[in-house]
């Protein structure tokens, strides 16, 4: 008995010390697992953190762009001075280089300021600058136990089309968590795009004093073929057509700088943006409308009426040796390569200058 006694002793006891030896691993073993794992999760959270930085620098500049934007025209319309040669005055660490409208736009993007001053900017640009912005991506990290820095490495605003520009954005970019778990460092590079939809045009103010005739930049109608009718809704509705290269018509930038053609500067940006997006060209950034000059005569204006009504033509004094049948604005003309563009039905102009590619609609007869 004794002899068994010592046995079933000397089992249970193995059998404890086994157990003891598989829990002691199983804690060693689960431990480090569980150790992984949480650095799992706050680098996956982190990563997303950072995706989402880029998403929302999107929508923030997006907002802030257009507000400057509106300041900026707001300003040519107080005052009747067009931004032409504006330099920016710099608030923080990086300089923007480029001068004109552009650099009026990004003063106010990035301080809150035009000329240096804060002075009226308050509605349109209070929390809605870009370092506004940085802050608040800051204080949200912090939020989720991640502590980050962000200062501009480049900051650029770029002809988009006719009808947007992009802000482009390259921050140096540092976040981890707070117990250095998992860690980001590097460069984020985000583009964001700034409609001008409804935005005025402050070209008409600074070439014509008159407010009551200031358009807002807004998309033509057009189906084919085009006739009078057409043409009589695009005056009506103070509508704009994109410009291309060919034709020279002012850019966004160029009509807030008081500029009836197109700069070279807009158009090697442009080119910029087609090499950055992988892109064959981005062509058409001039915007061009046709001059209500009926109305130009209801505010006692000067005007003659032997030059063509697309806008900018209109004030660098060409003539209009076209006309189209059946308009309500009897005294419409257009120049022959404007034209032979829109390619009306009931067209005729003086000079028998039709092409092969030119459609049945045209009427290239004398008047």
């Amino acid at each position: 008995m004794r002899d068994n006694g010592y046995i079933y002793t000397l089992v249970t006891v193995t059998f404890l010390m086994i157990l003891l030896s598989l829990v002691f691993f199983y804690f060693q073993v689960s431990k480090p697992s569980l150790e992984d794992t949480v650095t799992v999760i706050r680098t996956d959270e982190l990563h997303y953190f950072v995706e989402s930085i880029k998403k929302d620098f999107s929508r923030a500049a997006s907002i802030s762009g257009q507000r400057a934007s509106t300041y900026a025209i707001n300003y040519i319309l107080s005052t009747g001075d067009d931004l032409e040669g504006y330099g920016y005055v710099n608030c923080t660490l990086f300089n923007y280089t480029v001068n004109g409208s552009q650099a009026a736009i990004a003063e106010l993007m990035l301080c809150g300021t035009l000329y240096g001053s804060s002075s009226g900017t308050g509605k349109y640009m209070e929390n809605n600058t870009i370092p506004f912005w940085v802050d608040g991506v800051r204080e949200f990290g912090a939020g989720l136990d991640f502590i980050v820095n962000m200062s501009f490495v480049d900051f650029k605003i770029r002809p988009l089309g006719a009808y947007n520009f992009a802000v482009l954005g390259t921050f140096e970019t540092g976040a981890k968590d707070r117990k250095n778990i998992s860690l980001f460092f590097g460069n984020i590079s985000t583009l964001a795009v700034v409609p001008i939809y409804l935005m005025e045009d402050p070209l008409y103010l600074v070439l014509t004093d008159e407010f009551n005739l200031i358009p807002t930049f807004k998309k033509c109608n057009s189906t084919q073929p085009i006739d009078g009718s057409d043409i009589d809704s695009w005056i009506d509705s103070e509508c704009y057509h994109p410009g291309n290269r060919t034709s020279e018509a002012p850019s966004f930038f160029d009509r807030l700088e008081g500029r009836t053609n197109i700069s070279q500067v807009y158009q090697d940006q442009a080119d910029e943006m087609a090499v950055l997006l992988g892109i064959p060209e981005i062509s058409d950034i001039g915007l061009e409308a046709m001059a209500n000059l009926d109305e130009f005569d209801i505010y006692n204006l000067t005007i003659d009426v032997g030059k063509t009504w697309v806008d900018y033509l209109y004030f660098n004094d060409l003539e209009g040796d076209c006309e189209v049948a059946g308009m309500n604005h009897a005294d419409f003309r257009i120049d022959l390569e404007h034209g032979l563009k829109y390619n009306p039905v009931g067209l005729n102009c003086p000079t028998p200058a039709a092409t092969p590619s030119q459609t049945p609609q045209t009427q290239l007869t004398p008047p």
